[in-house]
């Protein structure tokens, strides 16, 4: 099928940065470092993942091609979606295109917050924003009032 389940070890890479962008993953159990590599290729971490959060959207935007690289902190275990068959299913099912765009749109805000919000803390002189972030419970709960949509592709 198009998706399984995939264990890394301790500090091995799910994707590398610049490499083809060729799945999507929902992590089960783990810590994943998600950074940029430096010039010395020494991981630059951007944020930290872990149980329930997705990792991978870059297999849903041309060109297709990781733009970060994610770094197990611990043994990590994901279930790993084949990124051209979630794309076909996109292109025939408007219902599954909406909910996926609108579940990656929701991630990338909430993680423009977490980022915004670790500026501030790293940064205070260089920040007027003194507010408290916006928090979401989850995206079901948020959205959909509770409701939860299920594909299989």
């Amino acid at each position: 099928g198009c998706a399984s389940t995939r264990r890394f070890a301790s500090q091995q890479a799910i994707f590398q940065e610049g490499g083809e962008a060729d799945h999507f993953y929902l992590i089960i159990d783990g810590d994943v470092a998600l950074g940029a590599l430096a010039p010395d290729k020494k991981l630059i971490p951007i944020q930290r993942l872990g149980a329930g959060e997705m990792l991978g959207w870059s297999c849903l935007f041309p060109p297709y091609r990781w733009h970060f690289t994610a770094l197990t902190r611990k043994p990590t275990e994901v279930i790993s979606l084949d990124a051209r068959a979630m794309r076909e299913k996109a292109a025939e099912d408007r219902q599954f295109n909406n909910e996926l765009l609108c579940r990656v749109a929701q991630t990338l805000y909430l993680r423009l917050l977490g980022a915004l919000d670790q500026l501030i803390r790293d940064h205070p002189e260089a920040c007027r924003l003194n507010r408290r972030l916006p928090r979401f419970r989850s995206l079901d709960e948020d959205i959909n009032g509770g409701e939860s949509i299920s594909y299989s592709i």
